[in-house]
């Protein structure tokens, strides 16, 4: 049966129709959530209610701990939340809370849960040197691979034994795909080298004119 999306009104005794939470990327000290009701709801006197209607808030909390100690993260209308500032290599619930905006006296929220991982700092530590030999190798879709997964953890600005960022190296192996990766992901296009070279003067020193329009 297709979903109804209506404003509850005598409905509102009863809790609101929980969305489905899915888990997206988890990383040492972060995980992605994500919420949706499906486009097609089997259950005729479960309307999905209209997104003005209800109010989620996501908390997490160590599984190891009560639920009294969950952190809120985020609390609103739309339906994916980052949670940050987690522990590395640590159990984790999540619970989904979804309320009406303006409940009856006596309502009851939903509640939906799932537990979780982060992942291991050493995992981190290998990602960080799988980055650089892939830039030093000028494989793209190796370094694509990484900084899509680890990128907002992995430092773009470490530099190696000659004071080059990833960046600066990319540019003189000129490999367009690699620098508009690095680029994209927020490496520094301003950062200097001890002699006050940028990662576009390298590229032009090494005369890659490819590289320089990706920058």
């Amino acid at each position: 049966m297709s979903g109804r999306r209506i404003t509850p009104t005598s409905i509102k005794s009863r809790p609101p129709l929980a969305p489905d939470l899915h888990l997206g990327p988890v990383t040492t000290r972060s995980a992605t959530l994500e919420w949706s009701y499906p486009s097609d709801q089997s259950i005729p006197h479960e309307p999905i209610p209209s997104k003005d209607a209800i109010i989620f808030k996501l908390e997490t909390r160590l599984a190891s701990t009560s639920v009294s100690e969950s952190v809120v993260h985020y609390q609103g209308q739309d339906m994916t939340c980052t949670a940050e500032g987690l522990f590395p290599q640590e159990g984790y619930i999540a619970r989904l809370i979804t309320e009406w905006v303006d409940p009856p006296q006596n309502a009851q929220p939903s509640i939906v849960q799932l537990e979780f991982r982060t992942s291991d700092e050493s995992e981190l530590h290998r990602a960080s040197a799988q980055l650089q030999r892939a830039v030093a190798e000028n494989d793209s879709s190796k370094a694509s691979m990484l900084l899509d997964r680890h990128g907002k953890e992995l430092s773009l600005e470490t530099r190696d034994k000659y004071g080059r960022t990833l960046l600066m190296s990319a540019c003189q192996n000129g490999g367009p795909e690699l620098v508009s990766a690095l680029v994209e992901h927020g490496a520094d296009v301003e950062a200097k080298t001890a002699s006050g070279k940028t990662p576009l003067i390298s590229s032009r020193f090494s005369r890659h004119n490819t590289t320089n329009d990706r920058m």
